[in-house]
């Protein structure tokens, strides 16, 4: 196939070997050839040539592309008969119950094994309470700590390890130990700092960072450190079975319904946490779930194309919980981006104890469950995300409040918790709600259809 290759018109019948040969000047700072080209069958032209073939000729493997949703890849899709099987009525696949980790494994750890008193407090390292504050939660994050602390924890021994979220996932098992021993008052972590640019590129030593955006990168790297340990590939329905993805892993539903003939569209995307708007009216977690659920008009020149009419019309569309995560993860969307970069300082409350079940898709609303109870609260004080101070509140194993405030450890009440101006909360679900056999079963052929959502007006957006 060579010989099909430019070259130029005076070599053109010539063999490769009888080609005029050029001189190339020396370059030393470049490393290039010196002197003449080598002619002959064991030359550089001949190597060249015996090079091109397998580059030029190599078959190239497509792998499908997968959108990232939320932190996660949502993977190809999983057709496999195992999987129709499990598909509800709405075309939802829910997470095998068995793969790298099983789904009763790791509902058995939402309760503590042991206990334990409250660790030691985290240095700042020049800016680092952003770091700091997220790790306190995540430590206290029953299956989380515990999966780290038992069946993770071989996965990363290997000293010889060089993928970068493998090391991170060695120091987090590290920093586990580290708090379950209780050893110290104060600890540094700089093992986790110097991997910071594996967490994410945009993170910098001694800059200010979102601990939000810190929070999703770090859950990330963990879930892509775990199928690399088990060697499993993104793309495939295994990485919804990961450890990582068991405890903060969920599914939302985006429908879309006809308002003329009343065909409905189903799309489900994995999501490891809600980021919720604060609008004017948004005083409550609980209002600003109900806003986050809030059912859409789609008309004007947003008509939606309907494949039941086969033409533009009037739609509804409602984003809802579809399968709810183990510990839930909610965003107080506090700071405002454009020209200036504002913070939103509303009182939002929380309670202890969270019921989602009117924010869970309708027709499945009870069959799956959805009471959860609090065990970290992540602030932010100051003006602007870039500048300001984060600091954290954890529930120990033994049952009490503590703030985390870096190198600080302070007992604290339950009361004082729930006062503050949060920026982050982690829900844990209640443990012993068994969800019915039903969620993941296929419903008889004889389901009606679900009914039409009732219409929910949403709250005016914020200014």
């Amino acid at each position: 196939m060579a010989k099909h290759l430019h070259r130029p018109k005076s070599d053109a019948g010539r063999p490769y070997g009888q080609r005029k040969q050029f001189k190339i000047k020396r370059k030393h700072h470049l490393g290039g050839f010196k002197g003449k080209k080598e002619a002959g069958p064991h030359g550089v032209t001949a190597r060249l040539k015996d090079g091109a073939n397998p580059v030029l000729w190599r078959r190239i493997q497509f792998q499908p592309a997968v959108k990232v949703e939320n932190g996660f890849n949502t993977g190809a899709a999983d057709l496999s008969k195992a999987a129709k099987a499990r598909a509800s009525s709405d075309g939802f696949v829910a997470p095998r119950p068995t793969g790298l980790c099983s789904e009763e494994m790791v509902l058995r750890l939402l309760r503590w094994r042991t206990t334990f008193s409250v660790g030691p407090g985290f240095a700042n390292l020049g800016n680092t309470c952003y770091m700091n504050s997220v790790l306190q939660c995540l430590l206290y994050t029953p299956p989380l700590s515990q999966l780290f602390s038992r069946e993770l924890t071989a996965k990363f021994r290997d000293e010889q390890t060089r993928f970068g979220p493998a090391l991170v996932a060695r120091q987090f098992a590290r920093l586990v130990g580290i708090v379950r021993q209780g050893k110290g008052s104060v600890v540094a972590p700089k093992g986790m700092r110097s991997l910071l640019s594996v967490v994410g590129r945009q993170f910098r030593p001694h800059a200010q960072e979102d601990a939000h955006e810190f929070t999703r990168c770090l859950v990330d790297t963990l879930h892509q450190a775990v199928l690399r340990a088990h060697r499993v590939r993104d793309n495939t329905p295994d990485a919804w079975t990961s450890h990582v993805f068991r405890v903060f892993g969920g599914f939302l539903r985006s429908q879309v319904r006809c308002a003329s003939c009343g065909f409905t569209s189903n799309k489900h995307d994995p999501c490891m946490d809600l980021a919720l708007e604060l609008a004017r009216n948004v005083t409550s977690i609980e209002r600003a779930l109900k806003h986050f659920t809030a059912t859409e008009k789609l008309d004007a020149d947003n008509r939606w194309q309907c494949d039941g009419c086969k033409r533009k019309v009037i739609a509804t569309k409602r984003l809802t919980l579809r399968h709810p995560p183990l510990v839930l993860t909610l965003l107080l969307k506090r700071f405002a981006f454009g020209d200036f970069l504002g913070k939103i300082s509303t009182m939002v409350t929380y309670p202890e104890v969270l019921d989602v079940r009117p924010y869970v898709s309708p027709e499945h609303a009870h069959d799956v469950p959805t009471k959860y109870r609090l065990f970290g609260v992540l602030v932010h004080s100051g003006s602007s995300m870039r500048f300001g101070h984060y600091y954290s509140y954890v529930k120990t194993p033994s049952g009490t409040w503590c703030k985390m405030d870096d190198a600080s450890v302070h007992q604290t009440s339950l009361a004082h918790v729930l006062g503050q101006r949060a920026y982050m909360l982690f829900y844990a679900r209640e443990p012993g709600q068994a969800a019915p056999a039903a969620a993941h079963q296929t419903p008889p052929a004889s389901t009606p259809a679900p009914a039409p959502a009732a219409a929910a007006t949403a709250p005016p957006a914020a200014a």
